[in-house]
C-alpha cells in the first residue's frame, strides 16, 4: 500500500472518528525507531494503532460513576 493511501486512511479514520490528531501523531513519533514515517508502518498496524485510539477516546467520554 502506498504512502498517499496510509494517509487517506488516516485522514478518513480519524476525521469520521473525531479522534485527536494531535494525540495520535505523538504516538507514532514515540516510537524510537520508526517514529510518524508511514512508510516503517503495514496498513495492519496503522489499523491497530486507530483501534486503540478509538478505545482510548470512547473510554474518556463515558461518565463517570
Amino acid at each position: 500500500m502506498s504512502k498517499e493511501e496510509k494517509q487517506l486512511y488516516l485522514r478518513e479514520s480519524i476525521m469520521n472518528d473525531g479522534l485527536d490528531t494531535e494525540k495520535f501523531i505523538n504516538f507514532m513519533e514515540s516510537d524510537p525507531e520508526r517514529g510518524a514515517d508511514l512508510d516503517q508502518y503495514d496498513l495492519s498496524e496503522i489499523k491497530n494503532v486507530i483501534q486503540i485510539e478509538r478505545r482510548k477516546s470512547t473510554r474518556s467520554k463515558l461518565p463517570l460513576g
